[in-house]
């Protein structure tokens, strides 16, 4: 096996994990309703305090007022929050992916049927 082939199955690799985060990601906001739920707080905050988008999209500084400060930080414990559950179900697809690999290998084995 080339070195060549080596970085494409670890290009390949990547590229199928990266596409695992985006759908769990996705059924997270569409099936997790701790998720769904701290998103939508995030969206009614920037809809309604318009600076807080200026300091995402922009390199420019803004002068906050304590509401927009308070709210500002309420997004970044919810993206916080949500980067979590994010993590939390990558680790168990994670294990999910481990088991059925240690049974693949023979390091874990199936109890006899009676």
């Amino acid at each position: 096996m080339s070195y060549k082939s080596l970085d494409t199955l670890y290009k390949r690799s990547f590229d199928a994990f990266d596409e695992m985060i985006n759908d769990v990601l996705i059924d997270s906001q569409k099936n997790d309703q701790e998720y769904k739920r701290l998103n939508d707080i995030n969206k009614n905050l920037r809809r309604k305090y318009q600076k807080l988008m200026m300091i995402y999209e922009s390199e420019n500084p803004q002068k906050l007022n304590q509401n927009e400060i308070d709210a500002l930080i309420t997004i970044l414990n919810n993206e916080v929050q949500m980067r979590y559950i994010i993590y939390e179900k990558m680790f168990i697809l994670g294990n999910k992916e481990a088991y059925y690999y240690f049974k693949r290998m023979g390091i874990i084995k199936e109890e006899d049927k009676k």
